[in-house]
């Protein structure tokens, strides 16, 4: 199967633990999925994953799901999150699209990435690239 973009896709649950959302991971995502109309295959694919009971000497578990999301999936889910960390990944995104604008740069708006060292977040909006789910 050939999914649009893998290679910049990301782990759902970095951005769970990033917005500290109170509701339980995998209630977390199949609401997004749901409410935004996110498309499997698309927006992300989903893994089975065989998870071990710690004193079952690696036997049993429950096979977890383990949601791997596009980059404008990740952006969406930063940006609708409604609390402090959502707040702060909005802001985060509308002024590095104001940055590119200033900078020329029309469409696509360049994200930013720990390979480039032209780009830092830190002074400018209080939190480093590198603390972001998605860098």
């Amino acid at each position: 199967m050939n999914y649009p973009a893998a290679s910049g896709m990301g782990n759902a649950e970095n951005i769970h633990r990033f917005v500290e959302s109170k509701q339980h991971f995998t209630v977390w995502i199949q609401n997004r999925i749901k409410n935004y109309g996110f498309e499997k295959n698309i927006d992300y694919i989903v893994f089975h994953k065989e998870a071990v009971n710690p004193g079952t000497k690696g036997l049993g578990g429950r096979p977890k799901k383990e949601y791997h999301v596009s980059i404008d999936m990740a952006k969406e889910l930063l940006m609708v999150e409604g609390n402090k960390k959502g707040k702060l990944a909005r802001r985060y995104f509308i002024a590095r699209e104001k940055q590119a604008i200033s900078q020329g740069f029309r469409s696509p708006v360049v994200l930013p990435s720990r390979s480039n060292p032209a780009y830092s977040s830190e002074q400018d909006f209080g939190v480093s690239d590198s603390q972001l789910p998605f860098c």
